[in-house]
């Protein structure tokens, strides 16, 4: 079975991140062929006619290490590296998709699709690091997805609370409260 990425991590740069699957375990990449890429693209809200190659396919894993490298250095109170921050930057120049009204519709447009498409999450992750982004960046404690919290409280821990590893952590506290129970009927 193949999994899918879920695009639940609140920012397109994050849902870029969430490719590797369960950092803190068995890391699982999702991109594994342009094809794939083409797909995240696609389901990203990007435009879907983006050509990918295997080039491409290997840029954007440069640019998701720089995001995740960037949000990681942020949340453990350091700075973004140099060499991050340059990546992030020159991607981020290049000029986005543009509305145009084609053939009765409005599409979003590039003369250079794919480089549009990471300047797009470039961007994206340049608006989320301090000090212009939210202080509701969180990592996952038991998995390590990197996530914007949304949540109206703002207290929000885990990637996913319904099915994820909320739902996990959930289980566990209910089965260790039914074990004590047991325990002390005895």
């Amino acid at each position: 079975m193949v999994r899918q990425v879920e695009f639940i991590a609140g920012s397109l740069c994050l849902n870029l991140v969430d490719t590797i699957a369960d950092r803190n375990g068995k890391a699982l990449e999702l991109l594994n062929t342009p094809e794939d890429l083409r797909n995240w693209i696609g389901q990203a809200g990007l435009p879907d006619n983006v050509p990918v190659d295997a080039a491409g396919l290997a840029d954007v894993r440069l640019l998701r290490g720089a995001v995740f490298n960037a949000v990681s250095s942020v949340l453990d109170g350091g700075q973004v590296s140099a060499p991050d921050a340059d990546l992030l930057n020159t991607l981020a120049r290049v000029a986005d998709f543009r509305p145009q009204f084609v053939d009765g519709t409005v599409r979003h447009i590039s003369a250079h699709p794919f480089a549009s498409a990471l300047s797009s999450i470039a961007a994206d992750a340049l608006n989320l690091l301090p000090p212009a982004g939210p202080d509701r960046l969180r990592r996952c404690p038991e998995c390590g997805m990197l996530f914007l919290d949304k949540s109206r409280p703002g207290n929000r821990i885990w990637c996913s609370s319904a099915t994820g590893c909320g739902n996990r952590a959930k289980v566990r506290r209910h089965r260790a409260k039914k074990t004590e129970t047991a325990r002390h009927e005895r």
